[in-house]
């Protein structure tokens, strides 16, 4: 279980390595901010994974890639949201699903979509979130 071994310390390259598809934004991020911020990063990756969902529904050759792409992502905030570092855990809740509910900006479709991907532990923080549940 990665939960056992992921750290807030060392999440962004665990994420890194299991989703290799994140790191030019990574490597942007690093460039704008010349240092990481987490929390801010987290907003970048519920960007990125919105538009590896709709790379992962349209009719070409790589769409097959890009749900590959979602399902590793979300297993890794599955693990995440579970971890024993309580400051990991605060990063995904407040970062990450915060962020991947839907406002002005998420399209409605692509985050019901995302949602019903989620697993059980992400679904249920989602909650404190999302108040159309």
């Amino acid at each position: 279980m990665l939960n056992d071994r992921l750290t807030y310390e060392n999440f962004v390259d665990m994420l890194l390595e299991t989703v290799p598809e994140f790191q030019p934004i990574y490597n942007e991020h690093m460039i704008d901010y010349e240092e990481l911020l987490t929390h801010v990063l987290m907003g970048d990756f519920v960007r990125f994974l919105f538009d590896a969902y709709s790379k992962s529904v349209s009719a070409t050759r790589t769409s097959e890639r890009w749900k590959t792409v979602i399902i590793d992502s979300l297993d890794v905030m599955e693990e995440a949201i579970v971890a024993k570092d309580p400051k990991l855990r605060n990063l995904i809740s407040v970062s990450f699903l915060e962020n991947l509910s839907p406002d002005e900006n998420n399209q409605m479709e692509t985050y019901q979509s995302l949602k019903l991907l989620l697993g059980p532990n992400l679904r249920k923080e989602l909650k404190y979130y999302d108040h159309r549940e």
